[in-house]
């Protein structure tokens, strides 16, 4: 909890867990600020593993193309 503010650890930290609208919405608020970085993170992430796996199957299909283009029988 390092990267909340003063603020926020001091409402999380009331005992009796009683907040009012306004302190209810800053607390949620902060809360979903520190976490939009990591789900931005985890979405850029998982887009890369995509398109990797994407170049992946189309590297494979080629390669297996020109694998049967060459085990099939010649005519003459």
């Amino acid at each position: 909890m390092s990267k909340l503010s003063p603020r926020f650890q001091e409402l999380w930290s009331n005992e009796n867990r009683s907040l009012d609208i306004s302190e209810y919405e800053q607390c949620l608020n902060e809360w979903q600020n520190a976490h939009d970085k990591k789900m931005m993170t985890k979405y850029v992430i998982t887009i890369l593993f995509f398109c990797a796996g994407l170049w992946a199957l189309y590297e494979n299909a080629i390669f297996m193309a020109v694998i049967l283009l060459l085990l099939r029988p010649i005519s003459i």
